[in-house]
Order: structure tokens, then C-alpha cells, then sequence
């Protein structure tokens, strides 16, 4: 077989027998017993799950948002993991075998980052590098929402807090200068200028 590398240095082997995957596995040609290169040429051959390649923007498990390296390629070849094969430890792994992977998210969550899902009624937390999962339930004045791509409980209208605990938001207006009163009338927030409140 004629083979070509990415620095376009051209080579022949001869395989006492070969094994070539499918689109799956990106074609790559395993060998499955001897093999003879010719012109002393010895091509690089790669760990399972990584290809010889200048691409150097690697992604570990523990940071799947971020490239190891500053640079996206280099001037020489090595061999390194890519697409949705992260580094972790010395192997290359489908994300989907990291740690703190969060399937409803199709990702891996950083140590201390977490995920709610779409109905805001569980909250997947990556601790230690293992996920830990909870129950949530959204403020009687809270709404689940999507918004910057975070879906999560968020407090209503006059109301602040984390979304799931939301207390009503009366304060001093900066615009008019009045401070406002909490009354609570059956069970209800009422917010009342103070120099409109009659008891």
C-alpha cells in the first residue's frame, strides 16, 4: 500500500495482514501481524483513540473546555486525542467515560460546575470528579427557564433570590426616593410607598 503523511513524505508497506476500520473509525489500518516499510521510512503509529497529527487543541476530562496546549498547531506532528475523545491520564477516552459526563447535557461538567435539567427538577454537580446528582423544585415565585444557555429556576418579577428560595424585593427607589414598606396580607406581599401607607 502507498501511504502519504500529513508532511507529505510518501511511503510503501507491505502487510502480511491488515485490518482497515470503518467511517467509524476514521479508516485506520491496523496490522495484524508483520509489515515492511520501504525506504527505511518509519511511519509514527498511535496509541487507540488518537492520530499523528500538528493539531495540538487536546481537551482532559477534567477541563473539556479548554485546550491543553496555548496553540491550536504546531510545527511537528505527535500524536494526540481529538474530536469527542478527551485526554485522561496517559489515554484517550470517549467523552461519554469521563467522570463527571452529564448525559442530558451530551458533556463534562469542570470540578464545581453544574447542570439543570430542561424542567429544572434534578441539578447534576461534578464533586471530586464524580457527578452528584439532586432533586430541585423551583420557588412558588420562580420560573424554570433557558436563558443564555442556562437552564435553571429563575426568581419572577419583583422577586430575587437563587430561584429556589425567592423573597419579595422592596426596596428604596433610587429614582423617586421613597421607601418602600413589606406588608403582608393574607399569606400575600404587598409593597407600599412610604408616604402613601395608612394603617
Amino acid at each position: 500500500m502507498d501511504f502519504e503523511n500529513v508532511a507529505g513524505d510518501t511511503y510503501y508497506v507491505t502487510y502480511d495482514e491488515f485490518r482497515i476500520s470503518d467511517e467509524w473509525g476514521d479508516y485506520h489500518i491496523s496490522s495484524l501481524g508483520t509489515f515492511e516499510i520501504s525506504d527505511g521510512i518509519i511511519p509514527e503509529w498511535c496509541p487507540a483513540n488518537e492520530i499523528f497529527s500538528n493539531e495540538t487543541c487536546e481537551r482532559t476530562c477534567d477541563d473539556p473546555d479548554t485546550c491543553i496546549s496555548p496553540t491550536s498547531r504546531t510545527d511537528t506532528e505527535q500524536c494526540v486525542c481529538v474530536g469527542d475523545y478527551l485526554r485522561h491520564q496517559e489515554q484517550c477516552i470517549p467523552l461519554n467515560q469521563c467522570n463527571c459526563f452529564v448525559a442530558d447535557k451530551g458533556g463534562v461538567l469542570r470540578e464545581g460546575e453544574f447542570y439543570v435539567n430542561s424542567r429544572c427538577t434534578r441539578r447534576s454537580t461534578c464533586r471530586n470528579n464524580q457527578i452528584i446528582e439532586a432533586s430541585l423544585q423551583c420557588s412558588d415565585h420562580a420560573t424554570c427557564d433557558e436563558r443564555n444557555g442556562v437552564s435553571k429556576c429563575y426568581c419572577n418579577q419583583n422577586y430575587e433570590g437563587d430561584g429556589v428560595m425567592c423573597t419579595h424585593n422592596c426596596f428604596v427607589d433610587t429614582e423617586i426616593s421613597v421607601l418602600r414598606v413589606i406588608v403582608v396580607l393574607s399569606g400575600h406581599f404587598k409593597c407600599f410607598a412610604h408616604n402613601s401607607l395608612s394603617i
